[in-house]
This record gives C-alpha cells, structure tokens and sequence, in this order.
C-alpha cells in the first residue's frame, strides 16, 4: 500500500501559530499547550511506503488510540517509536527526518494519535475529533497506547527487532516514562530498546511548568486560565490549554523528567540518549536542559549526547533537521 501525499499547506494550518504570538486567545493557547503540549514537526512530505497497516491500540478506561505502522524493507530490524505532544491535531504522517532511513534501511516507522482523533495516514489536517474521548485522555493513556505499539509491531516483525523512541515535547516525558517501565516489568524488551532522540524536553515538574507559564502570561489572560483550571471548565480548557483536568492531575502526579534521569542512573542501563535542544525554547528552557547535562557529568553518567542550537521549540532550522535525519540512518544502521 502507498502513503497518500501529504498536504503540507493543510498541516501548516493545523499546527499552533508560532508566528502569532501577540494574538490575545492564540497567544494564550500557545503559551500553555505548547508547554509541553506541540507537534514536534516541520512538514510532512513523507516517502511512498510499501507497506502501510493500521490499527486501534486499547488503552486504560475503555479509549484507544489510532496506530500507524509502516515500512519499505522486506525484513524489518529496526522500528522508531514516534511521539509527540499534545494538541488538536494528528500525527498520521512520517516525520521527514525519517525519510532517510526508511529508504536505506530495514526500517518501520511507528507512531500513534491521542485518544479522540483520527485521520486518513498522510492527510493528518483532515482529522476529525471525538471530543469526549479527547476530555477522557491523560499521559497515563498515551502511556499505554506505546506500550500496546510496541507489542503490535513486534507480531509484525518478531521479538529480535530494536526500537528507538523519538520523543518530542510531552513525548519526551512518555518516552522516559516508557523505558523506565521497562526495565522494571519487561527487562527483555528494555534490552531491545538502543536509543531515545528527545527534542523540546520536559524536565520541570508539571506543576511548575504550568505555573511559569501562567506567571508570565497577561495578567487578565492568566486569571481566565486559572479560573478555568480550578472549576475544571472543558470548554475554556480545550481551547487554551488543549488538555483537561483530568490530564493535568495525571501529569502532576507524575515524576518530572529530571526525577526520571536521576532513576534511570541508578540503573545504568546502556539506553544511548540524545538530547536536541532550542536555546530559545521558552516552553522547555535550555537552561533546565544544561543543568542535566553538568548533573550527567559529575554524577548520573548516562550515556548521553546533547546538541543545542538557535531555535525554538519547533521549527529546528535546516542543519539541525539533517543532523537528526543522518542520526536516526546511523542509529538504525547498527546490528
């Protein structure tokens, strides 16, 4: 089966307006659903697949997430699980920084929508939206719909293939999440899994980034949103934050990505991490980033390489875009 052509003008729409950042409501959207809450992503051209499958991934409390798995090579040895943040908007194409390895390497790209959307693979602006399911959703289900993607691919491809997670943004933090997982209830599986790509990483607690945010936001702006927050008001929520309550609490109850580094070390697992990361990202900041990197070196010594560069969070300028294409051939070119 051949991927459809992507309409990268539709996607271009879809995406948060970076550029609009002056804009009342829109501002306010971006500041907080960007956070940790943005597609990773600058086009989706996408190369003819050979082969394309699909599937609903089941996840906790009866929701699912839409799965695309695809794939050139007639003997798969490598599968990249890509996640990204949140938001309104699909992730039914394959990155162009894949493009690459899929076409000279036996490679299968992998990757999965947020309960309550879905959309036609390679046409990812054409969504349409179950906006129970999406109030329903929380990290803990994108969790588990990564979890279930991995078993998939492995009865399409056996249990020797190895898996690269690819994270941006709020995908960082499900990456994390997911490999320590691992290594405590599926060592096996764990040992298969050779690298994680983390752009736009959340290392602040939860609570603490959405504080930052809200802080830094007009004063007016920043009183709707709190408002919204402690009445749990979905219909201001969707629209500002693009997430619930109920996501928020599942997020804040959770470890922050530092606290997850600093476990991981304890373990040493041999993981190989690389870590792409904005000077100017406002809504991870580097500096949080430099400050894993000078903890690594005295005391957590992960296997880790960090690459910053002028940028923000989304939008990587070219020679970063081919330095993270010419990674995942090399990383996905080892036996």
């Amino acid at each position: 089966m051949r991927a459809k052509t992507c309409r990268k003008a539709q996607l271009a729409e879809s995406r948060p307006a970076l550029h609009a950042l002056g804009s009342g409501t829109l501002r306010l959207r971006v500041l907080l659903s960007v956070g940790l809450l943005a597609l990773g992503c600058s086009g989706c051209a996408g190369p003819s697949l050979k082969h394309l499958v699909e599937r609903d991934l089941p996840s906790k409390d009866g929701l699912t997430c839409r799965g695309y798995l695809g794939w050139n090579s007639p003997d798969v040895q490598h599968v990249f699980l890509w996640m990204n943040g949140t938001g309104v908007y699909s992730s039914a194409f394959v990155h162009p920084s894949v493009d690459a390895a899929l076409k000279v390497n036996p490679v299968a790209y992998l990757t999965f929508d947020k309960p309550g959307i879905v959309a036609p693979f390679e046409d990812p602006a054409t969504l349409s939206v179950d906006d129970d399911a999406l109030e329903q959703y929380t990290q803990g289900h994108m969790l588990e719909c990564a979890r279930q993607a991995m078993s998939w691919s492995e009865e399409q491809f056996g249990h020797a293939i190895r898996f690269h997670f690819r994270g941006h943004s709020e995908g960082t933090l499900i990456a994390l999440f997911l490999y320590e997982e691992l290594l405590s209830e599926e060592l096996a599986l764990a040992a298969r899994v050779s690298s994680l790509v983390l752009s736009g990483l959340g290392l602040e607690p939860f609570d603490a980034l959405i504080e930052r945010q809200l802080s830094e936001m007009p004063a007016a702006q920043g009183a709707v949103t709190r408002a919204a927050v402690q009445s749990c008001d979905w219909g201001v929520l969707k629209n500002r934050l693009a997430v619930s309550c109920k996501y928020l609490e599942d997020a804040d109850a959770r470890p922050s990505g530092r606290a997850v580094f600093e476990s991981l070390a304890l373990r040493a697992p041999p993981v190989r991490f690389f870590v792409f990361q904005g000077n100017n990202d406002f809504h991870t900041p580097a500096r949080y980033v430099r400050e894993l990197e000078a903890w690594n070196e005295q005391l957590g010594h992960l296997d880790m390489t960090f690459r910053y560069y002028d940028g923000a969070h989304v939008g990587a300028p070219p020679d970063i875009q081919r330095e993270v294409s010419e990674l995942l051939v090399k990383l996905s070119a080892l036996q």
